[in-house]
C-alpha cells in the first residue's frame, strides 16, 4: 500500500522550522537561568560557653526563599552541610533531634525535645538572634553561644 504524506509549502516549512528552533532555544535558554543559583559549601562549629554543642542540628533558613536546611552537629561541635547552600543571608537556629517513632501531640508536649545546656531562645528561628551570610567560596561559619545572654 502506498502512503502519501502531505507536502508543506516552502513558507509553511520555513515557519515550522523557525518554530522548532524557537522552542529549542527557549528550552535551553530558560534551563540555564531558572532553578540554577550560585551555591557554596558551609561548615563550622557551635560552642556554648566555650564547650561544643554535641547533639542536634544547626539549621540555616533562607527566609526570603522559604528554604531551610539542617546539618548534624558532631561530638566536637562541628557541622558540615552535605550539600552546598545558595548564596544569601540566613537566619540560624539549633534544633534537637526528634525522638524516633510516632508520638501524639500530647506526648511531644509532655516531653519536648531539648538540647542539653542550650537556652530555649537558640531553638527558635525568630528569637535565636543568630544569622549567617553564605558567600562565594568556602564558608566557615562558627557560633559562640552564651548561656546567660539576654
Amino acid at each position: 500500500m502506498v502512503q502519501f504524506y502531505p507536502r508543506f509549502s516552502r513558507r509553511e516549512s520555513s515557519l515550522s522550522r523557525l518554530a522548532i528552533c524557537f522552542l529549542v532555544l527557549f528550552a535551553f535558554g530558560c534551563r540555564g537561568n531558572v532553578g540554577e543559583r550560585a551555591v557554596a559549601p558551609v561548615s563550622g562549629t557551635v560552642l556554648m560557653d566555650g564547650k561544643p554543642v554535641a547533639t542536634g542540628e544547626v539549621v540555616f533558613e533562607l527566609v526570603a526563599e522559604g528554604f531551610s536546611l539542617g546539618a548534624p552537629m558532631n561530638s566536637d561541635g562541628t557541622y558540615e552541610f552535605e550539600v552546598n547552600l545558595p548564596l544569601g543571608d540566613y537566619r540560624v537556629y539549633l534544633k534537637p533531634y526528634s525522638p524516633p517513632g510516632v508520638f501524639s501531640p500530647e506526648e511531644l508536649e509532655a516531653f519536648p525535645p531539648q538540647l542539653e545546656n542550650v537556652p530555649a531562645k537558640y531553638l527558635n528561628a525568630t528569637e535565636s538572634g543568630l544569622s549567617a551570610t553564605v558567600a562565594k567560596g568556602e564558608n566557615r561559619i562558627s557560633f559562640e553561644l552564651k548561656a546567660n545572654s539576654p
